[in-house]
């Protein structure tokens, strides 16, 4: 049987490693939230989103729409159209 001693020091090194993985991740979120978010959120295509749902005075940060008022809109008009149609109209 091989001996399956490790060479080298365990404590110390492994622990700087995970402390470093660590920082990495919480300095690569505070990157993407102070310049990568905002940057994308100067993009035409996600202005005019934004704007939108600004202007219609969508809880954009809600989790559950239930209680938004254009959700409900928005629901009875999906209801409706599935109600109403059938499969073999589309000739």
């Amino acid at each position: 049987m091989p001996n399956l001693k490790r060479s080298g020091p365990s404590g110390p090194p492994r622990i700087l490693k995970k402390w470093s993985f660590l920082l990495l991740g919480v300095m690569a979120i505070v990157l993407f939230v102070a310049f990568v978010a905002p940057a994308v959120g100067r993009m035409s295509s996600i202005r005019t989103a934004v704007t939108a749902i600004r202007e219609d005075d969508i809880e954009a940060g809600a989790y559950f729409y239930m209680d938004v008022e254009k959700m409900r809109e928005l629901e009875l008009y999906v209801r409706h159209t599935f109600e109403f149609s059938s499969p073999g109209r589309d000739e």
